[in-house]
């Protein structure tokens, strides 16, 4: 039974920080509303590992709960090679796939990418086109784990105050049919009124790959619960593991 519990946690615990890059990235460098289309594209970039981990404060987690990160080869603040590569699949309409490489971190991402794109008078309206069916990380530490990320739909308003901002009120899904873990992420729409909230909850759970047929928090059975999510993805965003009463820190995101 304790065995059983380890796993839950730990599985619960790597669906978690695949969450906490999801919100990062709509975060950091607009990963929203970015883009990779290009003919033909490649490069390598050599980066320190010098970044801190994505769970953090509240709490400590047991070795025999965290999440692998491939110890087995100590990268602390030296050089990590990560490898690139793009290229355009169709011109009409416009699709790139691409494919992110980190051989000694045992990491790599892939997927197709297409954005559809529409003034609704306000704003801009950017979602993800038929083609793009979200990023694919695959964990090779966790014996070949393959995650699928999908796009939330991006808002950019502002335009015509001259104030440009960017917001997401969607739903959005972190699934690993290995682990039969899935995560439901849901930007809350704002209101007309009052200071943006830019909040976000979420709850990671056990499914069943076979039949994927939840797709709303509601849905999903107490007792297929792993964890919670709860915050405001602009700054602060909180994680608990189901059972526990502890609120520890999840990402903390400085303006």
């Amino acid at each position: 039974m304790k065995k059983w519990v380890e796993i839950r946690e730990r599985q619960a615990l790597q669906a978690v920080q695949l969450v906490a890059w999801r919100i990062l990235s709509c975060k950091t460098a607009l990963q929203v509303l970015t883009r990779v289309a290009s003919d033909n594209s490649q490069c390598n970039w050599d980066v320190k590992d010098e970044s801190p981990a994505l769970l953090g404060g509240g709490s400590k987690v047991s070795s025999s709960t965290a999440p692998d990160t491939n110890d087995k080869v100590e990268t602390a603040n030296k050089p990590v090679r990560v490898s690139y590569i793009t290229e355009q699949t169709s011109h009409h309409p416009p699709v790139s796939a691409f494919w992110v490489d980190c051989p000694v971190k045992g990491v790599s991402a892939y997927g197709f990418d297409q954005l559809s794109v529409k003034f609704t008078g306000t704003s801009v309206r950017v979602m993800p086109g038929a083609h793009n069916l979200g990023i694919y990380i695959r964990l090779q530490s966790r014996d070949d784990e393959e995650y699928r990320l999908t796009h939330p739909t991006a808002y950019l308003g502002g335009l015509i105050r001259g104030n440009p901002s960017i917001t997401v009120a969607d739903t959005c899904y972190v699934t690993c049919p290995k682990t039969k873990t899935k995560t439901i992420l849901q930007y809350l729409e704002e209101s007309w009124l009052g200071k943006t909230q830019n909040r976000v909850n979420g709850i990671v759970f056990q499914y069943d790959p076979e039949n994927d047929s939840k797709t709303r928090i509601k849905d999903v059975s107490e007792k297929d619960v792993l964890a919670r999510i709860e915050g405001c993805w602009h700054e602060q965003v909180f994680y608990t593991l189901a059972g526990s009463k502890v609120r520890p820190l999840h990402i903390h995101f400085l303006q």
